[in-house]
Parts: C-alpha cells; sequence; structure tokens
C-alpha cells in the first residue's frame, strides 16, 4: 500500500489516521405516481454459466441512485460501495428487491455486511405537474412545469443515528404549440435528478456526509429566511431551484451568496443575490 495508507476492516480506507467514509446507496423508496418498469440485470456470480439475472424494477427507485453516487464521489474524503456487491445481497437475502431500503435496522445491518460506515436512504415523496395555456395570434402554447420533492436521509452505521434529513426540490418546465415545440420524453426523470442536483453544493448535505455530523455540530452555522414576498403563493428559487411557494422559510449557510429569484404569473419576476449572515 502507500505511504501513509493502509486497508481498512471495513473495506475503506485510513489515510494518516483519519478513516474515510465508506456510503451506502440502497434503492430508492419511490411514492409517486410516477412508475416506469424496465428490466434490470445483475451480475450474482453464484453461477458461472448465468452470471446475471434479470427483474422488472422501477426505474425511478433505481436511476436515481447513480445521480446520488456522482454527487457523492465529488466530496473529498467519501467512497461508495460497489453497487453489484449491495445488489447481490438484496436479491438473495430478506432485505428485499431492489425496492427500496426504509427499515433503519435492516439499513444498519446491511450496511455492516457491507462495510459502510454511512447510508443515505432516498425517497422520492411526489412529481406533480402544472400547466399553463396561451393562446393568442392564432398560436396556442402550453407550458408544463413538473416539480419534485425527494427526501433525503443520511445515517451513521456505527450508532444507528440519522444526520440529517431533508426534502430536496427540483424543477423542469417544457413548452410546445400547434407548431411544433420542445417537450421532454422523460420529464419524470428529469425533475428527479433537478431535486438530487441541488444537494451537489449543499453545504449542510456535505457536512453531514463527510464527518457524520449535522451541521450545527460541525462549526457552520445557518440562517433562517423568510420569504413573504407580495403578492402571496409567488415561486421561489435559491441558485436555480425552485424550493416551493411563498410564504415560505429556509435555512440557508451564512457566509455563502445565493441567488433568489421570485416569480407568480402576471408579475415581473425579481431576482438579486444574498449573502445570509448570522
Amino acid at each position: 500500500t502507500a505511504f501513509g495508507s493502509r486497508a481498512a476492516d471495513t473495506g475503506g480506507t485510513e489515510t494518516f489516521g483519519k478513516k474515510r467514509k465508506v456510503i451506502l446507496v440502497p434503492p430508492f423508496e419511490n411514492l409517486s405516481k410516477a412508475k416506469s418498469m424496465v428490466i434490470y440485470e445483475v451480475a450474482t456470480g453464484s453461477d458461472p454459466n448465468n452470471p446475471k439475472r434479470q427483474f422488472r424494477v422501477d426505474r425511478y427507485s433505481e436511476a436515481p441512485r447513480a445521480i446520488l453516487e456522482d454527487i457523492l464521489q465529488s466530496i473529498e474524503g467519501v467512497s461508495v460501495v460497489e453497487r453489484t456487491r449491495l445488489d447481490g445481497i438484496l436479491l438473495e437475502s430478506e432485505f428485499g428487491r431492489l425496492s427500496g431500503l426504509v427499515d433503519p435496522e435492516k439499513a444498519v445491518k446491511l450496511g455492516k455486511m457491507l462495510g459502510a460506515n454511512a447510508i443515505i436512504m432516498g425517497s422520492i415523496l411526489d412529481v406533480a405537474s402544472e400547466r399553463k395555456t396561451f393562446s393568442g395570434y392564432g398560436i396556442k402554447t402550453v407550458t408544463v412545469t413538473v416539480r419534485c420533492s425527494v427526501r433525503v436521509r443520511v445515517m451513521d452505521i456505527e450508532s444507528g443515528k440519522l444526520t440529517l434529513s431533508k426534502i430536496a426540490r427540483g424543477s423542469v418546465s417544457y413548452a410546445s404549440s400547434n407548431f411544433g415545440g420542445v417537450g421532454d420524453s422523460d420529464v419524470a426523470y428529469s425533475v428527479i435528478e433537478s431535486a438530487l442536483e441541488s444537494l451537489r453544493d449543499d453545504a449542510e448535505f456535505k457536512i453531514a456526509v463527510a464527518t457524520g455530523k449535522q451541521s450545527g455540530t460541525s462549526g457552520l452555522t445557518a440562517v433562517e429566511i423568510d420569504f413573504t414576498p407580495t403578492p402571496e403563493n409567488s415561486d421561489i428559487e435559491i441558485d436555480g431551484i425552485y424550493v416551493g411557494g411563498s410564504p415560505l422559510k429556509k435555512m440557508l449557510p451564512a457566509g455563502k451568496p445565493v441567488k433568489i429569484r421570485v416569480a407568480k404569473s402576471g408579475f415581473k419576476a425579481w431576482e438579486t443575490t444574498i449573502t445570509p449572515e448570522k
């Protein structure tokens, strides 16, 4: 092994005495009405003549894992449990069949088996769309805005305690008219991706993953911002991500500039950049 590092018993690594975070990402729980059943192949390795098994699974339980794993691998000091190892155990044991692992006790047990010291469980709470129609000058245009909410829970394997539970939100829009237009053949996947991508620059999420601590115990302060624009029921976006309608309260990291956009149909959108201070 390289100087200053050695293989850990849990399957992770330690660098200069600091234990590397090994994260387990099981299939997501899909509580929304959006479903997309696909054939999923898993290499079990148990039969050399038939090394793969096929299962029919919900794509929206399986596909978001790749997005989240990519985000996790961009965090320094973090690695992800190999998916084939996890799926093989899920399929050959009592844990479930790629349908979302939501039982905390089973999650802890599975994490220990695979040498992880943290697990991230995702639940797709809702995928909803809103249609707005405009007619004029012989043209009819339909704009569809699709929004998604995904709950992400970060659990410490050793203690079995949640270090973070938060809801990530995303939105995408597409339009069409009687003269043609642009659409998204899989807008549900795109909006799920949009919600998860909001975690990429989320300081609270990164701290919970990398340190196993909540933001309040790791030196990072947060500020509650109260969004109460006039008129009410305005759409609030933070750094290009839809976070909800007003009135709205949101915790934002202190000292980090964020772009705010407030919009409502029939009104001119308002944009600014703020730096929350404690």
